[in-house]
C-alpha cells in the first residue's frame, strides 16, 4: 500500500500537467513553422489556450484514498461426506423347540370275560315274551335236559330242541309259538307265560333240575 500523502500526489500531477502543456506548446510552434497557411493569430490563440490549461486545478479531482476492495473469493462449499447407511443385522431366528414325541400308549387289552360254569340268563322281556341266554362257559354245551321256567305258574319250556349251544353264542327263547330264525328258539306255548304285573322271574335249570341262573 502507497505511503504518499494526497498533497504530494497533487504536486506530482501538476508537474506532469505542466510538462504536458509545454509539450503541446512546442508541438504547436513546430506546426506553425512548417505550415505556410496557418494565420499568426491562430498560433497566439493556441498559446493562450495552453497557458489557460496550465492553470487548471487538476487537484480538484482528488483521488480516492480508499482502494477499491478486491472481490472476496467465494469459499467453495465443502462437500459433506454422505454417510453410508449402517446395515442393520437381521434378527437371528430362535431355535425351534424340538417337540417331544408323545409316548404311544399300549393298545388296551380287552378284559377277558370270566368263564361261567353254565350258560346264564342275560335279559328278560315279559311284554315281548322272550328270554336271552348266553353260553360263557368257553365250550359248547349240549342242551338236552335243560329247562327254562316261568317261576309264577309255573310254566316250563324244555330246551332239548336247541341241540348244541355253541360257546360264546346267545339264543333268544320265545315263549309263544312262532316262526324262528337262526339264534332264536320257540317254546311253542299258545298263551303268555310271563306275568307282567307281579314278580315272575325266569329260572334256568340244568339237567337234573339244578338251578344255574335266575333273572
Amino acid at each position: 500500500m502507497s505511503t504518499e500523502s494526497p498533497r504530494s500526489r497533487k504536486r506530482i500531477l501538476l508537474i506532469a500537467a505542466g510538462a504536458l502543456v509545454g509539450a503541446c506548446a512546442l508541438c504547436s510552434a513546430v506546426i506553425v513553422m512548417f505550415s505556410d497557411t496557418t494565420p499568426p493569430a491562430e498560433t497566439a490563440e493556441t498559446a493562450e489556450v495552453a497557458d489557460r490549461a496550465a492553470t487548471i486545478e487538476i487537484a480538484d479531482i482528488e483521488p480516492t484514498d480508499e482502494p477499491t476492495n478486491a472481490p472476496t473469493p467465494t469459499d467453495e462449499p465443502t462437500a459433506v461426506p454422505t454417510e453410508e447407511p449402517t446395515a442393520v443385522p437381521s434378527s437371528t431366528p430362535l431355535p425351534t423347540d424340538t417337540p417331544i414325541p408323545t409316548a404311544t400308549p399300549p393298545p388296551a387289552t380287552a378284559t377277558p370275560v370270566p368263564l361261567a360254569a353254565y350258560p346264564e340268563i342275560t335279559a328278560v322281556n315279559k311284554q315281548a315274551e322272550y328270554v336271552d341266554i348266553r353260553n360263557n362257559t368257553g365250550a359248547d354245551v349240549g342242551m338236552a335236559g335243560w329247562m327254562l321256567v316261568s317261576e309264577k305258574g309255573p310254566q316250563y319250556c324244555p330246551l332239548d330242541g336247541i341241540g348244541t349251544f355253541p360257546a360264546g353264542a346267545t339264543i333268544r327263547i320265545f315263549a309263544l309259538a312262532r316262526q324262528t330264525v337262526p339264534g332264536e328258539f320257540s317254546c311253542g306255548h299258545e298263551s303268555e307265560i310271563w306275568n307282567n304285573s307281579d314278580p315272575d322271574p325266569a329260572v334256568l335249570l340244568a339237567p337234573g333240575g339244578v338251578e344255574v341262573s335266575r333273572r
